[in-house]
């Protein structure tokens, strides 16, 4: 009798910690995509393409009228895409990407920047057997969390290495993250025709994806091996088999190789099995998570482990706290130079008076962080526009930085070959449409997302049949579109405080399309009743 009464208090409380904890990650998401959106409305940034300032314009109230119709064409269309078979749809829609990726390919130059011409020149000596480019003083020295991208690109460079290659590569990558991110609408929405078309419809109009088939980068095949990791997850869901969970976690262990910040994603997982686990007292979830964190922690270390083992060098690489430092640097008030906490150099600066000691340049971060933090506390009128200039200038750009980063005349790239790609590459009249209509995209995106979000806080007070809380429902819909949310919070809070880039973010933007097409195609579901 008594275990029974204990029972039956435990199941409150449980199903409280999840709903309090449910319901704060979503009304912060829900203010900050409410935030982005005005501020989307407000203003729209362009990077310049050779000194990567931020260049803040502000709309006319023409672009609010072009956002409203965008969004009735995009609502107006449900109606046909109901009839759409999606597998067609999508069929129709990867045909022209592929099209326009090759048209791209073939017709302009390309000039490696930055990362991506250390990684490219890197490999050519590792293959050649020279290990000094992992002294602590060199690029992969400083960076060695780049080492999985470059073994892959070495993997790649066997059957010939050119930057054509891998273009062609990201391409097929990015028809791949489509699939995914439809597939993983597909289940996650009981396979709704009309949540799945949407998804396939916003992403194909989401062109920066398609656009930075030129920046050969961790960015595209981690994102790849991410969504591949939760679409096996969600078959193990379905379908069972333990041999599904460690497929998952090895995806998402190669995401993490490919690009460190997809280590946000696994905190996001993670968070959301916590959850499940509290929620309904499962175990389950819990070795999931294990697994995930095993297969990230393994893959990383072997990887660094083997580039040891051939160069002799300990490979620590640059302190986190110096990049977290580093977002804090700027002024909001100044009108030339690099924006608040965009990449300025101070990282690679201070690390190297330093003298290229880890623990050294981490007391210099700490220290340079403290008293940032110290000055931003004293002066919170500054604070308040350094991060409110920070933020727009990382979230409101609507090319993210896709047309910055690949063949521009400003870094060397020889003239594309057609008049419409010089338009585009030069900051022509094609380059202004795209950065109409990808402004007009982000701000429905944003406001599509912050409304879906703020619509669901009310459903975790509400009661289901029987007394239960709503959480204790919690379906694999639920899970789906949190656990993109948290991915969305986790990148707007740690591009908030670390280096910011809007190159950084269009990811966490492409993820939460299918987000708004389940919001979207239960808002066309409801007109209809």
């Amino acid at each position: 009798m008594r275990e029974g009464i204990v029972r039956q208090r435990e199941i409150p409380v449980r199903n409280l910690f999840v709903k309090i904890t449910a319901s704060v990650i979503l009304l912060i998401a829900a203010v900050s995509l409410a935030f982005l959106a005005v501020s989307a409305i407000r203003y729209r940034v362009f990077i310049t393409f050779k000194e990567e300032n931020a260049v803040f314009t502000s709309n006319s109230p023409l672009v609010l009228c072009l956002v409203i119709l965008f969004g009735a064409l995009i609502m107006f269309s449900g109606r046909v895409l109901t009839r759409v078979k999606p597998c067609l749809l999508f069929a129709v829609c990867s045909m022209i990407w592929l099209v326009l990726g090759i048209y791209i390919i073939h017709n302009v130059d390309h000039v490696a920047k930055f990362d991506q011409e250390y990684i490219y020149e890197e490999v050519e000596h590792i293959n050649a057997g020279n290990y000094t480019v992992l002294a602590p003083d060199r690029y992969l020295g400083e960076w060695p969390d780049q080492l999985g991208l470059l073994t892959f690109e070495r993997l790649v460079s066997v059957a010939g290495y050119s930057h054509r290659a891998f273009m062609l590569i990201n391409l097929f990558e990015i028809i791949g993250i489509n699939f995914l991110l439809w597939r993983i609408t597909a289940s996650a929405t009981g396979y709704s025709i009309l949540a799945q078309n949407y998804t396939i419809l916003l992403t194909h109009l989401f062109l920066p994806e398609l656009l930075y088939l030129t920046f050969i980068y961790g960015t595209t095949p981690g994102l790849l091996f991410m969504l591949a990791g939760v679409t096996v997850l969600l078959r193990f869901w379905e379908k069972g088999g333990i041999f599904r969970i460690i497929v998952s976690a090895i995806l998402f262990g190669l995401a993490v190789m490919a690009k460190k910040n997809y280590q946000v994603a696994c905190i996001a997982l993670i968070i959301v099995l916590v959850l499940e686990m509290v929620n309904y007292k499962r175990r389950l979830p819990l070795l999931i998570a294990a697994a995930v964190l095993i297969a990230v922690t393994a893959i990383h270390g072997e990887v660094i482990s083997y580039y040891e083992h051939l160069s002799g060098y300990r490979l620590k690489g640059m302190p986190l706290i110096m990049n977290v430092t580093m977002g804090l640097q700027g002024d909001p008030y100044q009108t030339e130079g690099r924006c608040c906490g965009w990449v300025d150099g101070y990282n690679e600066v201070e690390f190297k008076r330093a003298g290229y000691d880890p623990a050294a340049a981490s007391a210099v971060g700490m220290r340079d962080f403290k008293e940032r933090v110290s000055f931003f506390i004293q002066n919170p009128v500054f604070a308040r526009d350094f991060f409110n200039k920070k933020l727009i200038s990382t979230w409101c750009d609507p090319t993210f930085q896709s047309v910055w980063s690949g063949p521009t005349q400003e870094w060397g790239a020889q003239p594309a070959k057609t008049a419409f790609l010089r338009s585009l590459y030069g900051g022509g009249s094609v380059y202004r449409a795209l950065e109409l209509f990808e402004d007009c995209m982000i701000i429905f995106l944003y406001s599509v997302c912050a409304a879906g979000v703020a619509l669901q806080l009310p459903r975790l007070i509400k009661k289901a049949p029987g007394g239960v809380s709503a959480p204790e429902h919690m379906d694999r819909l639920n899970s789906v579109m949190l656990y993109f949310v948290l991915y969305y919070l986790g990148g707007f809070s740690f591009h908030m405080i670390s280096e910011t880039k809007s190159q950084y973010v269009y990811v966490y933007v492409l993820c939460l399309i299918p987000a708004a097409a389940a919001v979207l195609s239960r808002s066309h579901e409801s007109e209809s009743l």
